[in-house]
């Protein structure tokens, strides 16, 4: 039943959100990762409950089975390199200089979607829009 559930889930998402990962021109990492936590929260809305609680779940349900942990495996990896691949358009585009495929931004980002999750499912203070303002802040600082 969560194997069922969680692969419901994962598949639904990755639908919703690959039009932002192949977005042209790319998205920002701050666009994307924003617009991927209001897809997230308006998935897992539902009556008054939220999935993302259930995500948590699932997470640790993964560690006490190895077939539901090799499909969420290859849901996130494949979502990484779909976030590697928008990672690479949006510096291309904005340098104009072709860079190679970077899988630690990608798995940075990754980190900031999945932290998102469990933001908003335990702590509860953290919004879609918080991401994109912490993120806006973090890209200027860096440039």
């Amino acid at each position: 039943m969560i194997l069922a559930a969680v692969t419901t889930s994962l598949s639904g998402l990755s639908a919703i959100v690959a039009p932002f990962l192949h977005a042209d021109p790319a998205m920002s990492p701050s666009q994307l990762v924003g617009k991927i936590a209001e897809a997230i929260d308006s998935f897992s809305s539902r009556d008054g409950f939220d999935l993302k609680r259930i995500a948590l779940l699932g997470w640790s349900e993964a560690q006490r089975s190895d077939h539901l942990r090799a499909t969420m495996k290859r849901f996130y990896v494949d979502f990484r390199s779909d976030l590697a691949g928008a990672l690479k358009r949006w510096r291309d585009d904005r340098t104009g200089v072709q860079h190679d495929v970077d899988t630690e931004m990608a798995a940075a980002l990754l980190s900031f979607v999945l932290g998102y999750v469990v933001q908003s499912a335990v702590i509860g203070d953290v919004s879609s829009q918080d991401m994109v303002r912490g993120l806006a802040q973090l890209e200027r600082a860096v440039v």
